[in-house]
């Protein structure tokens, strides 16, 4: 998450969204002139620049803001009256797509349960409902909403993300360098599988459930399946 109290925006990162990827590119804007510099990884990072939460695998206990932090939480940190003056916007990606990249990554970091290893001859169809069945991904409803209300006043799609930051930046009145908006974790995706390789009706039924918000406040089809 960053708080900028120079260009008065805050950042909810959100998951499987190339948040990390934004959230690189504004970071900058919340730190001292002379303290920024590329990290994949970040300290927590609080001046009267802004304010840069904790990135990395194990939160320190002591830590106040964190990447993936709610949103709820980030006001009550910093007030009623920041959290209602400064710009609000967070990444968000088709709930379909965006479960795949979560299953991938997902897949990357554990191994597979001994009952699934049946399933898992079956094909990739299997293999995903199996897991959607069994883990899946959650919905960022309690991340993105104060009070029950979505409380974002802008957001930026994956699918339209250069052009979508540059449109940002403009809302912010910052400099646009579209070189600097970097690609991250993008190697736990097989980009040779497709959509439609993994995605039974009932798979579908399930991420239209699970992930319900995500379609109506953000305008995605659950109708059918995006052509990726």
């Amino acid at each position: 998450m960053l708080v900028s109290h120079r260009h008065k925006f805050i950042f909810i990162k959100t998951i499987k969204t190339a948040g990390t990827s934004v959230e690189s590119f504004f970071e900058r804007f919340c730190m001292d002139c002379d303290s920024w510099s590329f990290s994949h990884s970040r300290e927590e990072y609080v001046s009267e620049s802004g304010i840069v939460g904790y990135r990395g695998s194990q939160k320190p206990d002591s830590c106040n803001y964190w990447n993936h932090m709610p949103a709820e939480q980030i006001r009550d940190l910093v007030g009623e009256e920041i959290w209602k003056d400064y710009y609000k916007f967070a990444t968000v990606r088709n709930p379909f797509d965006k479960t795949v990249s979560a299953y991938f990554h997902g897949g990357k970091k554990s191994r597979m349960p001994l009952r699934d290893l049946l399933t898992f001859r079956r094909g990739p169809r299997s293999r995903f409902l199996s897991w959607l069945q069994r883990t899946g991904v959650r919905s960022e409803q309690g991340k993105l909403t104060v009070d029950g209300e979505l409380c974002l006043d802008g957001w930026i799609r994956f699918e339209h993300l250069k052009s979508d930051v540059e449109a940002t930046c403009r809302t912010l009145g910052l400099p646009w360098h579209p070189d600097q908006v970097l690609h991250l974790k993008g190697e736990h995706r097989d980009r040779s599988i497709k959509l439609r390789s993994l995605y039974s009706r009932k798979a579908m039924e399930i991420v239209r459930t699970q992930l319900h918000f995500e379609f109506k406040e953000f305008g995605y089809s659950s109708a059918q399946l995006p052509e990726f």
